[in-house]
């Protein structure tokens, strides 16, 4: 019984109606239908590997020439194979035209990942109440840390759901070289691919969304507020609809790609604190991050163990942010004008770039984030 199907018209002039379809079937298509036998001018055929369906048809010959992707896992191999078999090859492009002028493009079904080079600069946003927000996926409400995202590598968003209840998400997921949601405020109730049954993020707990790891946000309390930050900056998010979450089996160590799940709770535990090795007089809690990433990024809450620490240090890596999760801080770098920054304030300092951090209140907690890009963070901070 059928059960439907989707159809892409071909218009195609009579003299390359069957040119075309020995064509097609060089690089794979298969013929479903023609019509009439005797003098052809209609053709089904349908590309089993793909399930595209292409209706040639010499009544539409005027029909503007349509263009498709094939996807494989070897398209330089079927490339190559279509130029030997007729095709005319488009000079500097991965793509052929068939008898008819139909272009096809020939790409990767699941192409590597590519980081754009890092373009830094010194990038300071401050939170108002006049914060301008911009809806994004599944209505949640964005506002964007680093605006020019250092050239397309990194992205760190604030992000905030007002209201409480369910969230209109789904299953999904983002290829990515890393992503992690830090819960600032509220909580918000996800599940992940092989980590169980839903859980809570609590304030100052944080996950790590490995590469390609299936996930969805199910319900939030009122004023949720999380920071996202990922790298790159503009990725494709992958809408499943095939697998039903939670998933049946547990899987805590698997890896995804080159980074397990990661999943920190922070519970107030005053036993977590301990002395940055690099700086003076200053707390932090490592989150472990750098564990399940394999390296590639870590994240620390970091606070002043004394008062009247001055801090005086430089960028030492791709990427580093600070987000100020609540007191106020002294902050200023080179000639730019020095500010206090407040809760819900960041900074994103670059490379080699000089800073100070100096009156840090007494109630002063810091989100710090760290990436090597695609180079392994040291040790230590």
């Amino acid at each position: 019984m059928a059960t439907g199907g989707f159809e892409l018209l071909v218009g195609c002039f009579q003299p390359d109606f069957l040119p075309t379809i020995t064509y097609l079937e060089t690089i794979g298509f298969q013929m479903v239908t023609i019509f009439p036998a005797d003098a052809p001018r209609v053709a089904l055929l349908r590309h089993p590997g793909s399930g595209v369906e292409l209706r040639l048809d010499t009544a539409h010959s005027g029909l503007a020439r349509p263009r498709f992707t094939l996807l494989s896992e070897t398209p330089e191999q079927d490339l190559a194979a279509a130029s030997e078999n007729g095709g005319r090859r488009i000079a500097g492009l991965p793509s052929v035209l068939a008898p008819n002028g139909l272009r096809i493009d020939f790409a990767h079904v699941d192409p590597p990942l590519v980081l754009p080079p890092n373009k830094p600069s010194l990038c300071v946003s401050q939170f108002s109440g006049g914060t301008s927000w911009v809806v994004g996926r599944a209505g949640m409400r964005y506002r964007d840390l680093i605006p020019d995202r250092w050239g397309g590598k990194y992205i760190a968003s604030h992000i905030h759901i007002p209201t409480a209840g369910e969230v209109p998400d789904y299953a999904h997921f983002h290829n990515i070289h890393f992503q992690l949601i830090f819960c600032w405020k509220g909580w918000v109730k996800v599940v992940y691919e092989g980590q169980g049954e839903p859980f809570l993020l609590r304030p100052l707990d944080c996950v790590l969304q490995a590469p390609k790891i299936r996930h969805r946000v199910l319900e939030s309390s009122a004023d949720l507020q999380v920071v996202e930050i990922g790298c790159p900056a503009e990725h494709l998010t992958y809408r499943d609809h095939d697998m039903d979450l939670p998933t049946p089996s547990l899987q805590p160590g698997r890896k995804f790609h080159t980074s397990t799940f990661g999943r920190f709770q922070m519970c107030d535990n005053p036993a977590l604190w301990s002395p940055m090795p690099h700086r003076h007089h200053w707390e932090a809690v490592d989150y472990g991050m750098q564990v399940s990433s394999a390296g590639i990024v870590s994240v620390h809450v970091t606070r002043p163990a004394a008062e009247g620490v001055v801090v005086r240090a430089a960028g030492q890596d791709d990427f580093f942010f600070i987000f100020v999760l609540s007191g106020s801080v002294g902050f200023a770098s080179g000639s730019e004008t020095a500010m206090v920054l407040v809760e819900g304030d960041s900074v994103a300092v670059p490379i080699h770039v000089s800073f100070e951090l100096r009156d840090g209140s007494s109630d002063l907690r810091m989100l710090e984030v760290r990436s090597g890009g695609d180079k392994l963070l040291p040790s230590s901070l």
